[in-house]
């Protein structure tokens, strides 16, 4: 049998011929694991001219948030996957065409960055499912989904989609964990959870380069470090999920060094996490 050029490079890894320093961990934003993930972001750089594009904006943030989905998770090929909110990202196209995965959209029927009408025409051409509908009540089926990925998506409970109205910090936190718990509820026994999301150090940010302001002295659209454990880990963790990797949510890693900082803020970062839900659940 033929091994992909990913399995390839997954088992030089796994042997130690390739030094992953580390990465493998759900963590925070590292500028320095971009050259290190970059055999795993080509093909998405040359997939399409808006997908280099995407990745090269914003200091390579996307580059890193791919770069560890395909390094991090097992092989996508015949694989159903549920893709939240990607908006006019062809990561989607990309699963399916690249990586032989089976993918289902959710968004919402009129996403603020591009009409449903051409997501749904541009995915419909390449057999991929679009499903309207609000990630907070997903209009799925228990255990259906080896993956479930959501790309700095949940961070946008957080506001409107014209970013006029602004959710209570009760409300945000809420809905967050009622959507983290519907992405365990459609995932399979065995699937994976990857998703990524922003988070700040409270009262260290002055200025925010994509939200443009502040409310009551923080960042919208993003989670306190502080609370990453008790939103994400202990809501996950109660209803029974494990998590493989290494977690490292230490505010001392973004105070220590620019390298766990986003664009938006020396003192912002982008964080992901993987989990997994058992094999022996029900």
């Amino acid at each position: 049998m033929i091994m992909s050029f990913f399995e390839r490079l997954r088992s030089l890894i796994n042997k130690g011929t390739l030094n992953s320093s580390g990465y493998k961990a759900s963590s925070f934003l590292n500028k320095n694991a971009i050259d290190f993930l970059n055999p795993f972001i080509n093909d998405l750089q040359i997939f399409h001219p808006a997908m280099s594009s995407m990745l090269e904006s914003n200091e390579g943030v996307r580059k890193w948030e791919y770069g560890m989905m395909l390094y991090c998770l097992p092989s996508f090929q015949d694989k159903s996957v549920l893709d939240i909110g990607s908006g006019p990202s062809f990561l989607p196209l990309f699963l399916a065409k690249t990586q032989g995965a089976r993918v289902t959209v959710l968004e919402l029927p009129q996403p603020y960055t591009i009409e449903f009408e051409q997501i749904s025409l541009r995915f419909r051409q390449e057999n991929i499912t679009l499903k309207a509908g609000d990630m907070r009540d997903m209009p799925f089926e228990d255990d259906l989904f080896d993956y479930v990925i959501s790309i700095s998506v949940i961070e946008h409970l957080s506001h409107s989609l014209d970013h006029t109205s602004f959710a209570s910090d009760e409300i945000f936190i809420h809905e967050t964990k009622q959507t983290l718990k519907e992405m365990y509820r459609v995932l399979r026994p065995g699937g994976w959870i990857y998703l990524t999301s922003d988070a700040y150090i409270p009262g260290r940010v002055k200025q925010d380069l994509w939200a443009g302001k502040l409310l009551n002295g923080n960042p919208y659209g993003a989670y306190s470090i502080e609370e990453l454990t008790n939103i994400f880990i202990k809501t996950l963790q109660e209803i029974g999920a494990n998590f493989p990797f290494p977690i490292k949510f230490e505010k001392s890693l973004l105070l220590s060094s620019s390298k766990y900082a986003s664009y938006r803020n020396r003192y912002m970062t982008v964080f992901n996490l993987f989990a997994q839900k058992p094999i022996h659940a029900q």
